[in-house]
């Protein structure tokens, strides 16, 4: 067989590589999804869960009521009307999708030697030529909600907060403020300087045991806004890794969420839950498309053994959403880049409406759940939330947690 230098061997595995990733070698091109595009909605701000009338211009609409999504597009108003519960969340247009990352920049090509047969190349190196390359694109990149960047560009944007609803970037940097805390400050969402980490900032999420009730509850969430750029993927292979702390109130004895994917009508049918300092995460799933919250199967996959500390924690989860086994879903979670479990089965709801991701602090008033009182405050921080988007499955655990780290 004909020798090749080490020059030209590189320059060959360099072309395959580029040509291979802009789908220029023969054969089909990229089918990824596009990107979510920027937009700049400006809408109104409902402070209280009464029933109230939301505006927003521009956008595609879609009505939440009750703490919980409702129908998108053009079929939002009529849903309204029809819907004996307060509206109390705006129009899906106020959660400004502004901030999309920049496409990925191309690889140049380059032409392959003359005097190189690619056919003597073996399988192996013709293997790591084409080896995809792991990069957070717009056109993987569902929602991000990132400290490091300005709240006007987050694309990870709405909030639930202290009787405010929308998108926070109209905030800006001043954030979203209540009453006077026991410390005496008044902020409830915006950026602060990491206490442990003086050079990069951080989401502060904080609630009062006698703030105003946001849709039921004591709440204070960033929300992946329920709409077709931001929602979460059905059927579809996909991850979301969040770097989190609880500053205040971790071990109090009530139940906590501090982070769920929801959808209209239901319970989360996933959630990070703490209580007395543990974690534990339910999973829930219901294939009947005229299902009840009391009627759905709950899963209990992982509950630790030992209490949290306030240090920063990375969970990384790894999903495929449907109630039909069929589907193949499935549920993977990391923390700190050890895996807790691995689950196949159903997961989430026969419904149309649109899955979304909530990160923050949430106590619920039902079922008996009262505020621990020992603990008047709790804070949780979050450095970064990531979803991705991964059909073909190039990303792995290792990938997605560097994102927020």
């Amino acid at each position: 067989m004909k020798q090749y230098s080490s020059l030209s061997m590189l320059t060959l595995l360099s072309f395959l590589g580029s040509c291979m990733l802009l789908g220029a070698c023969g054969g089909g091109g990229d089918d990824s999804p596009d990107g979510p595009e920027a937009q700049a909605n400006a809408g109104t701000i409902v402070a209280s869960s009464s029933s109230a009338e939301a505006s927003s211009s521009g956008g595609s609409a879609a009505t939440f009521v009750s703490g919980q999504p409702g129908v998108d597009t053009a079929s939002a108003a009529q849903w309204a009307q029809n819907s004996t519960a307060p509206v109390d969340y705006l129009p899906a247009a106020d959660y400004s999708f502004a901030g999309a990352l920049d496409a990925a920049p191309q690889t140049a090509q380059e032409e392959a030697p003359a005097d190189v047969n690619i056919a003597d190349v073996s399988p192996t190196m013709k293997a790591m030529a084409v080896a995809p390359t792991m990069q957070l694109t717009s056109s993987n990149s569902i929602a991000d909600l990132n400290a490091m960047q300005s709240v006007t560009t987050q694309t990870w944007s709405g909030v639930n907060c202290n009787g405010v609803y929308g998108a926070f970037g109209k905030y800006g940097e001043t954030g979203i403020h209540g009453s006077r805390l026991p410390d005496g400050s008044t902020l409830r969402f915006g950026r602060v300087t990491d206490p442990l980490n003086t050079s990069r900032q951080v989401f502060m999420l904080r609630v009062g045991m006698d703030d105003v009730l946001t849709a039921g509850g004591k709440r204070c969430e960033a929300i992946a806004p329920p709409a077709t750029p931001t929602s979460l993927p059905v059927k579809e292979n996909f991850w979301y890794a969040i770097s989190i702390r609880v500053a205040e109130g971790g071990m109090a004895a009530d139940d906590q969420l501090l982070s769920q994917w929801h959808a209209t009508g239901f319970n989360p049918f996933m959630g990070l839950y703490l209580r007395d300092g543990k974690l534990r995460i339910e999973t829930r799933y219901n294939s009947s498309a005229s299902a009840q919250k009391t009627s759905s199967t709950i899963v209990k996959p992982w509950q630790d053994t030992s209490p949290i500390t306030t240090k920063w924690m990375t969970f990384v989860f790894q999903a495929t959403i449907s109630p039909f086994t069929a589907d193949g879903p499935e549920l993977k979670v990391w923390r700190d880049g050890t895996l807790l479990f691995s689950k196949q089965g159903p997961l989430g709801y026969n419904t149309t409406e649109l899955p979304y991701a909530k990160a923050g602090y949430y106590h619920w008033l039902e079922d008996g759940n009262n505020w621990d009182t020992r603990y008047p405050v709790r804070s949780v921080l979050i450095h970064r939330a990531v979803l991705v988007r991964d059909k073909g499955k190039v990303f792995n655990e290792e990938f997605v947690r560097s994102l927020v780290q």
